[in-house]
């Protein structure tokens, strides 16, 4: 008898008195997504871009949404929306934040940072970045970004460009990246032809490889790197064993810097005796966001007196052109 009126509980229903008083007897529902609801508004692109429109005016601002083919809606800014078409736009360019400098004003972004007097620095170009440098009035050359991490140089002596015979060509090319904060390191090698005074005669073609590192940021930095001198063709020069060079360079305001650049030929003698064959520059350099020019002088250790350096240095490409 106990267990049938067990049973016989069991199955007769209950009625609840949480329910009879109007609250809620069963758990809530699990939520579920109605398939049939509008999706959400698409991500705006976070991206900061500067538009070169086609009466010369400039707009910085991210893509919200691009109209059919022809046009584009941006937010500026200040949160302004325009609406653009895309036939006024001249060219589209990913936007570089300014930065505030050690005396507290807007800096431009230094376009020359991957250089010092001639050496390299281990910062690269980026892609369609370049630049056109002039040395003492002697030697001409241009280098460009062919991606973010590679780039070419090539130049040469600019009085035997008249003699059309190959003679004073340059060629370099240079792989670098950062590997670490603040931390940059590069590789590669440049090569000249200069005239073979042999009795053989024809172009000798010789160069130096080389690898460095950077440290630093684009407008503190100072930059260690080693070489080792070759020749290819023609007469064999005493070129030594190794080259190291010591360069660095530091922004003082947003139009002016400090450059210094120390090559050092370890087994070399210096020519006034008493060490190694050593030449040391010092240049101020005058900065602009198209162009740039250092002057100063450089000196070889042990010899008395010193030589003026001076150079310019056109940039050409400096932010990477985007797609529309």
């Amino acid at each position: 008898m106990p267990l049938f009126l067990s049973v016989l509980l069991l199955a007769t229903p209950m009625n609840d008195p949480l329910a009879q008083a109007g609250g809620v007897a069963d758990p809530a529902p699990a939520y579920t997504v109605d398939a049939s609801a509008p999706a959400t508004k698409q991500q705006v692109d976070t991206k900061r871009y500067r538009f070169v429109l086609s009466n010369g005016s400039e707009l910085v601002g991210r893509i919200l949404e691009r109209i059919g083919e022809t046009q584009v809606k941006i937010a500026l800014l200040d949160g302004t929306e325009r609406t653009l078409f895309w036939a006024d736009i001249e060219a589209q360019f990913e936007f570089e934040n300014v930065q505030i400098g050690a005396d507290g004003s807007v800096w431009d972004t230094n376009p020359n940072r991957t250089r010092h007097l001639y050496a390299p620095s281990a910062m690269p170009l980026k892609e369609g970045e370049g630049y056109l440098s002039l040395k003492e009035l002697f030697f001409l050359s241009g280098a460009y970004g062919v991606t973010d991490n590679v780039s070419i140089l090539v130049g040469s002596f600019v009085p035997t460009l008249f003699l059309m015979d190959g003679t004073g060509l340059i060629g370099a090319l240079k792989v670098a990246g950062e590997i670490g904060e603040d931390v940059y390191v590069a590789g590669g090698g440049e090569v000249i032809t200069l005239p073979d005074f042999s009795e053989s005669g024809g172009l000798s073609l010789i160069g130096i490889g080389f690898g460095g590192l950077t440290f630093g940021k684009p407008d503190r930095q100072l930059t260690i790197s080693a070489g080792r001198p070759f020749s290819l063709a023609g007469a064999d020069p005493d070129l030594g064993d190794a080259l190291l060079v010591v360069a660095g360079q530091y922004r003082l305001t947003n139009n002016v810097g400090i450059v210094s650049e120390n090559w050092i030929f370890p087994t070399q003698e210096s020519p006034g005796g008493g060490g190694v064959l050593s030449v040391h520059a010092l240049a101020i350099r005058r900065i602009n966001k198209n162009f740039a020019w250092d002057a100063g002088l450089i000196g070889v250790a042990g010899l008395p007196g010193a030589f003026p350096w001076i150079d310019w240095t056109w940039n050409i490409g400096t932010a990477r052109r985007v797609p529309k």
